[in-house]
């Protein structure tokens, strides 16, 4: 078939139209994906951030930092605001709980506690 409408010849091909196709079909996909974008820039942000953070308080341990920005990103300010503040009240409760049952019950050292 293509034989037949173009006389044997392969079609032109005009290669300054498809180039300047390939940035606004580009551009469209990523608008499109704004949202999701947004986010993937925020987490991105939030990681680095944490890392930066952690190594210059020299935590032994900066992966953790890194994890829990990771986890309390959210899609939206308000959402990440709140799972901070939940994070925050789980670890200060498993504390203070952690505490009260290292009081309560008799112990001779840490090995105690644990048998």
């Amino acid at each position: 078939m293509l034989n037949v409408l173009t006389n044997g010849r392969r079609p032109a091909i005009n290669r300054s139209g498809m180039m300047m196709a390939l940035p606004k079909r580009l551009f469209q996909r990523l608008r499109s994906r704004k949202t999701q974008l947004a986010l993937a820039v925020r987490v991105t942000v939030a990681a680095i951030a944490a890392f930066a953070i952690a190594t210059a308080l020299h935590l032994m341990l900066p992966l953790w930092a890194v994890l829990t920005s990771l986890i309390v990103t959210q899609m939206s300010v308000g959402r990440s605001l709140k799972a901070t503040r939940d994070y925050m009240f789980g670890t200060i409760g498993g504390a203070i709980y952690g505490g009260a049952i290292a009081v309560v019950i008799p112990h001779s050292g840490e090995a105690g506690l644990l048998g």
